[in-house]
C-alpha cells in the first residue's frame, strides 16, 4: 500500500506531463496548417509553425518541458527517499 506521501510524489510527478499535454491541445487551435499533428518530435516546438496569438502557449509550453527534470528530480529525492 503507498503511504500518503508516496502518492503524492505520483501525482507531483505526473502534474508537468499531463500540463504539457494540455498545452499541445491548446496549441493545435493556434497552428497555421489546420492538419492534425501528433508529438512526434521536437519540430512541433517551432514557433514559425504557429500563429502570434499562439505563441504565449508555445512558450509556456517551452517553460515546462524545460523545468520538467529539475521538478521530477526534486519531487523523486523529496518524496521516495
Amino acid at each position: 500500500m503507498l503511504s500518503a506521501r508516496e502518492i503524492t510524489g505520483v501525482v507531483l510527478l505526473v502534474l508537468p506531463f499531463a500540463y504539457s499535454w494540455y498545452l499541445m491541445a491548446r496549441l493545435a487551435a493556434y497552428r497555421r496548417e489546420r492538419h492534425p499533428v501528433f508529438f512526434t518530435g521536437f519540430h512541433v516546438l517551432r514557433p514559425d509553425l504557429y500563429i502570434t496569438d499562439g505563441l504565449r502557449h508555445l512558450h509556456r509550453l517551452w517553460l515546462v518541458l524545460v523545468l520538467t527534470i529539475p521538478w521530477c528530480a526534486g519531487v523523486a529525492f523529496t518524496c521516495f527517499r
